[in-house]
């Protein structure tokens, strides 16, 4: 049997209570046409039962109007298919409120493609949970603009796992914020490659860590130039293990670079 939405002009869409709209269920939402979508008002839409959006036919969905998407409560944007959200427009993605993309669950973060995660603005990115951040993949992150990176906050990236960490670009890592960088876990720390390390900049050398210091092995320090190695505080130089240190013993200018002060602050080495 039909569904009776088959029935409505856009017009008299628009002319339903709320209470009607309520009410329909999953094959009458899968009833509606783009024309149908388009005639829904907003208060209409904030009306959606969260059970029945995602009976929307994703090739449907590009029809809601900005301003309708806004009101569709948390509950049913939670709701949205993988299929409903690779249906969305860019536009539409932006126009999300910081709640909304808060709501997404991380089966709906890890399933966004490049196109729709790069239509996400810097305000949603960092309205992204811890768990959001974690779903995300190597590919994804890595193909984030730095502006959208930066955009989420420490303990976004303290939750980061090595693997996420590892497929950062390194123009992305020379982008990266200090209080970022110091968040990163010391596990993933050490899995970076020389050319993630030689990305970094004398003022993010100078914020990272002592624990994130003794993690990096000799081959990661020796990307280090001599700007970066003048930069280390005593108690960064401090951290440094006899075996770090006499990894960079083979290079007499990073030597040099390093403050005789800070040398002798090196308590293990040879």
């Amino acid at each position: 049997m039909a569904s009776v939405v088959t029935t409505y002009t856009p017009e008299q869409i628009a002319g339903l209570s709320t209470l009607t709209i309520q009410n329909f269920t999953t094959e009458d939402w899968a009833a509606f046409t783009p024309d149908q979508l388009v005639a829904l008002t907003t208060a209409q839409m904030s009306a959606i039962n969260p059970l029945a959006i995602s009976a929307i036919k994703a090739a449907n969905i590009f029809a809601l109007e900005t301003r309708d998407l806004r009101l569709i409560s948390t509950a049913a944007v939670a709701k949205l298919t993988t299929e409903q959200l690779a249906g969305l427009l860019n536009e539409q993605l932006a126009a999300f409120t910081t709640a909304q993309v808060a709501s997404l669950t991380s089966n709906q973060i890890r399933n966004l493609s490049t196109n729709s995660l790069n239509a996400l603005t810097t305000a949603q990115f960092a309205a992204f949970r811890t768990d959001q951040a974690q779903a995300l993949s190597s590919d994804q992150i890595s193909k984030l603009s730095t502006d959208d990176l930066n955009a989420m906050g420490s303990a976004q990236f303290g939750a980061l796992s090595s693997a996420q960490i590892a497929g950062l670009q390194t123009d992305q890592i020379a982008k990266l914020e200090s209080a970022d960088l110091r968040a990163i876990s010391t596990s993933a720390v050490a899995k970076l490659n020389t050319d993630q390390v030689q990305a970094l900049n004398s003022e993010q050398v100078k914020v990272l860590t002592s624990d994130q210091l003794k993690a990096l092995s000799s081959d990661q320090l020796n990307t280090f130039n001599t700007a970066e190695l003048a930069a280390l505080s005593s108690n960064q130089v401090a951290a440094l293990t006899a075996a770090q240190f006499a990894g960079l013993s083979v290079n007499t200018d990073q030597i040099g670079a390093i403050d005789t002060a800070d040398i002798t602050a090196i308590s293990t080495a040879v």
